[in-house]
């Protein structure tokens, strides 16, 4: 999949922006200071892939100041050489989302799988040391771009998930009856399962690809790397017939529990990953190199599984991680871009000085603006 054409309207600090580029491998440089817009566009771009941003909780912080709303239209050149138009936008007053297919409008979960992307920023290098939430947001993000049923999926559990919390705290306070819980458990379960199913079968690709690629950007073939993948009941499914059997007894053992805190305690909502080195945790025991690496090779690993998963190579977005990696990992990362049309915000143009000019769009952002140089 290949973008040409991008057009901007109200879109933070761009108030009309058109950037074109021809459908073809290669890099597009974003020059400029920081705060002129760099990272704006590349949001931009991820949007249409997934339209929840990575940087903003509030569609209001993405709609440029004193304006009513934002659209986001881009022209694709799939890897079939078939013509796609995508556009997405969201009026302030009265509210309103919109999503377009070839100038069709559709629905957020028909709109999903048209398009991907993978991007990386500065803060995910750090997402090993971060919070469970940051890692699972990086699974969710990557699977509803591939699967409109996860997405879909994600949606009915964090609603049942909030009815079922009010239940509990009701049952905390004696204003219900512990009866009511068992609807909601057996839609608990329905949704974990499907939602664990395809997280685990996301983190097996991990696992049999994490120590070639990690080992190819260390360049130490004796590491010993290994994939942990924690979920609701893992530790009890050998122990029953099917993995809804082992979720539904984890349920009603911790019932009293939930009850006491007042909220679920068992779901897809607490899950985590984890990667050791040499058995040790990395991030507890490693260096911050040795974490970037980790990093780095799971977004490797995202770009292979978006590829298998749907047929085409997804975009790649490197908002200035340059300035985080040192030599040998920005080589290996450029080598990465090679195959893919990449688009990469920097403050340094120096870190390309080697590159086939041939293959790289060069453009400076002042104030929201572009200019080609």
């Amino acid at each position: 999949m290949y973008l040409q054409k991008l057009q901007l309207e109200n879109f933070r600090n761009c108030k009309n922006l058109t950037l074109e580029i021809e459908p073809k491998p290669g890099i597009t440089i974003l020059l400029g200071n920081n705060a002129e817009g760099k990272t704006n566009l590349l949001e931009s771009i991820f949007l249409l892939s997934f339209p929840r941003s990575f940087r903003s909780k509030s569609p209001r912080e993405l709609i440029t100041f004193n304006e009513n709303y934002y659209t986001i239209e881009a022209d694709f050149k799939t890897d079939e050489d078939k013509d796609l138009k995508l556009k997405i936008g969201h009026q302030l007053k009265p509210v309103r989302r919109s999503y377009q297919r070839n100038k069709i409008e559709i629905g957020l979960k028909e709109y999903l799988t048209n398009f991907q992307s993978v991007i990386f920023t500065p803060e995910d290098i750090e997402i090993i040391n971060g919070a469970p939430s940051q890692r699972r947001r990086l699974v969710d993000t990557l699977l509803s771009q591939i699967d409109r049923e996860y997405f879909q999926d994600m949606v009915s559990f964090t609603r049942i998930l909030k009815q079922r919390n009010a239940l509990l705290k009701q049952l905390k306070e004696h204003k219900a009856d512990h009866d009511e819980l068992r609807f909601w458990d057996t839609e608990l379960i329905k949704y974990t399962v499907n939602i664990v199913e395809k997280r685990r079968k996301y983190f097996d690709f991990v696992a049999q690809k994490m120590k070639q690629i990690y080992t190819d950007i260390s360049g130490d073939a004796t590491e010993k790397i290994e994939v942990e993948y924690s979920y609701p009941a893992k530790n009890r499914a050998g122990h029953y017939e099917t993995y809804e059997d082992a979720l539904r007894a984890y349920l009603h053992d911790e019932q009293n529990q939930e009850i006491i805190v007042g909220h679920t305690l068992i779901g897809p909502h607490r899950d985590d990953f984890q990667f050791k080195l040499n058995g040790k945790l990395v991030s507890q025991f490693c260096s911050r190199g040795e974490k970037r690496s980790f990093m780095l090779a799971l977004k490797v690993i995202e770009i292979e599984y978006q590829k298998q998963a749907t047929g085409q190579k997804p975009v790649l977005l490197l908002d200035d991680v340059f300035s985080e990696l040192d030599r040998e990992r920005r080589i290996k990362l450029l080598e990465l871009t090679e195959n893919y049309q990449t688009f990469i915000s920097t403050v340094e143009e120096s870190y390309f000085a080697g590159f086939n000019k041939e293959k790289i769009n060069l453009f400076s952002v002042c104030e929201g603006s572009l200019n080609m140089l």
